[in-house]
C-alpha cells in the first residue's frame, strides 16, 4: 500500500525568513530599509546639531550678559563715587565750594583738599582725582597725568550740568583707564569739575578675562568703534593676525548698537569661523563680545558622526548579509523539497508499474 506523500515543512526563521521566501528579489525592500534608516540617521544628527549649535548660542549670550552686566556695575560705582566726590555730601565741599569762589588762591584750602584726595588715592587704588575750574584748566591734581583732560570736555561738562564717561581703555594696560567727569556746583552753578579715574587693568580687565569655563578658543573682550575699524579695549586671548588690526564683521556691530545681536558663524580677528554674541554696553560706546571657535562648538558632532556613521553601515551591511543568508538558505530548502518531490513521484510511478505488471490479466486482480 502506498503511503501519502508527507507535506513540505513549512519555511521557518522567523519574519525576515518568510518575508525573504515571499519575495522574488528582496533587494528592493532591502534598499528602501537602508535609505529610510540613512534619513532617519541624518535627520536626527542634524536636530543633535541644531541642539548643540542652540546650547552654544544659550552660553555665549548668558556670558556676554554677565560680563556687561558686571562692567555696567563697576562703571555705575565709578559714577556714584564720582558724584559723591563733587556733591556736597562729602566733608570736604564746603572747602571745594571755598576754594573755588576765592578763585582757587587759597593755599590751605588747597593743601587740605590735596591731602584728602591723596589719601583717596593711596586707599581706594584710584589713578587719579583732578578738579578743574570752568575753563577746563587743572588747578589739583592727583595721581598719574592723563592725556585728553582737554578744556573742551569740561566746558561741555560744565554746560551740561552732567557727569561724562572720561575713555582712557585704548592707552597700554599699564595705564589704561575709565573715569568720570562730575560738574562741581557752586550756589547751584556749575563752576568746576572733578575727574575720578580708576585704571582697567586692576578693575574691568578681569571681569572680561576671566575664564572660569572648559574652553580652547571662548573668550569675551570689550570693543568700541575706532573710526571705519573696530578697537579692541581689553586684552584678547590670541594675538590678532593680518595687518595687526582688529576687526570685527560689520552685521554684528552697526554704527549705534542698541540691541544685542548674534552671528551663527563669522570671521572673527584671527580669520577663524566663530559664533559670536554683542551686546552694548549702556551709557558708553563700547560693545561686549563673547564668541567660541565653530570648529571647537561642533567637535563633539564631528566625533559622533564619525562613530555612529561607521556603525550604522555595519548594521546594514549585517542586515543585507543576514537577508541574503536567509534567502539562499530558503532556495536551497526549496531546491531539496522539489528533489524531494521529484523523488516520490519517480517512486510512485515505479510502484503503480510493479502493480500493473503483477495483476492477472485475465481477473484484473
Amino acid at each position: 500500500m502506498i503511503s501519502p506523500a508527507a507535506k513540505p515543512p513549512a519555511p521557518s526563521g522567523g519574519w525576515l525568513s518568510r518575508l525573504s521566501a515571499r519575495l522574488a528579489s528582496p533587494q528592493p525592500l532591502l534598499a528602501l530599509i537602508s535609505l529610510t534608516t540613512l534619513l532617519a540617521a541624518g535627520w536626527l544628527l542634524d536636530r543633535y546639531r541644531d541642539g548643540v549649535a542652540q546650547a552654544a548660542r544659550e552660553t555665549l549670550t548668558a556670558i556676554a550678559e554677565h560680563r556687561r552686566d558686571a562692567v555696567e556695575q563697576q562703571l555705575a560705582s565709578l559714577r556714584r563715587e564720582a558724584e559723591l566726590f563733587a556733591s556736597a555730601s562729602v566733608h570736604i565741599a564746603d572747602e571745594m565750594e571755598a576754594w573755588i569762589e576765592g578763585d582757587f588762591q587759597d593755599r590751605h584750602l588747597e593743601q587740605d583738599l590735596d591731602r584728602h584726595f591723596r589719601e583717596r588715592v593711596e586707599a581706594d587704588r584710584y589713578l587719579s582725582i583732578a578738579l578743574f575750574d570752568a575753563s577746563g584748566q587743572a588747578r589739583l591734581r592727583i595721581g598719574q597725568p592723563l592725556a585728553g583732560d582737554g578744556a573742551g570736555l569740561m566746558r561741555d561738562t560744565v554746560a551740561g550740568a552732567s557727569l561724562k564717561l572720561i575713555d582712557h581703555m585704548t592707552l597700554p594696560p599699564e595705564v589704561a583707564s575709565v573715569g568720570y567727569l562730575a560738574p562741581i556746583r557752586v550756589k547751584g552753578q556749575p563752576r568746576g569739575g572733578l575727574l575720578l579715574t580708576q585704571r582697567a587693568e586692576p578693575t574691568l580687565y578681569p571681569l572680561l578675562g576671566a575664564r572660569p569655563y572648559a574652553s580652547r578658543t571662548r573668550e569675551t573682550y570689550l570693543i568700541r568703534r575706532d573710526g571705519a575699524t573696530w578697537r579692541a579695549l581689553t586684552p584678547l586671548r590670541f594675538p590678532v593676525t593680518g595687518d595687526g588690526q582688529f576687526r570685527l564683521p560689520a552685521e554684528l556691530a552697526p554704527v549705534g548698537l542698541l540691541e544685542p545681536r548674534f552671528s551663527a558663524g563669522a570671521p572673527d580677528y584671527r580669520g577663524e569661523s566663530a559664533m559670536f554674541h554683542v551686546t552694548p554696553v549702556r551709557g558708553t560706546d563700547w560693545l561686549v563680545v563673547a564668541q567660541q571657535d565653530r570648529n571647537e562648538i561642533f567637535a563633539a558632532t564631528r566625533q559622533t558622526v564619525g562613530f555612529v556613521a561607521p556603525l550604522l553601515l555595519l548594521v546594514l551591511g549585517l542586515f543585507h548579509a543576514l537577508v541574503h543568508l536567509l534567502q539562499r538558505a530558503h532556495a536551497e530548502r526549496k531546491r531539496d523539497d522539489d528533489l524531494d518531490k521529484d523523488t516520490r513521484l519517480a517512486e510512485i510511478a515505479s510502484s503503480l508499474d510493479t502493480v500493473l505488471w503483477e495483476a492477472d490479466p485475465a481477473t484484473g486482480a
